[in-house]
């Protein structure tokens, strides 16, 4: 493949994948809003400590709930956003 078709089949496959990573941002956002706002009482002074998303002690059932749906969406938009990239990098480093 030359240079060119390759810029072409990234802007094919990587422009959809960003519109769904930034969609997914946005899921992921607003788990994180639900998520600030649910943490059991005594402990709202994880918000301040950037690891508690990961300790389910720290929230409520319904902030548990968003604590898992926004690693979700977070995860998905990491992998959607950064497949271009692989693909390209992929490419350049075994067929360059």
């Amino acid at each position: 493949m030359t240079e060119t078709q390759i810029d072409i089949l990234v802007a094919v496959i990587g422009l959809p994948l960003f519109a769904l990573g930034f969609y997914l941002w946005a899921k992921a956002a607003r788990h994180m809003y639900g998520l600030i706002n649910n943490f059991k009482p005594g402990r709202e002074w994880g918000k301040f400590l950037a690891f508690s998303m990961f300790m389910p002690s720290f929230f409520t059932d319904e902030g548990n709930y968003h604590r898992k749906e926004m690693l979700k969406y977070a995860g998905f938009f990491i992998l959607f956003c950064g497949t271009p990239f692989i693909f390209v990098g992929f490419h350049k480093m075994f067929f360059s």
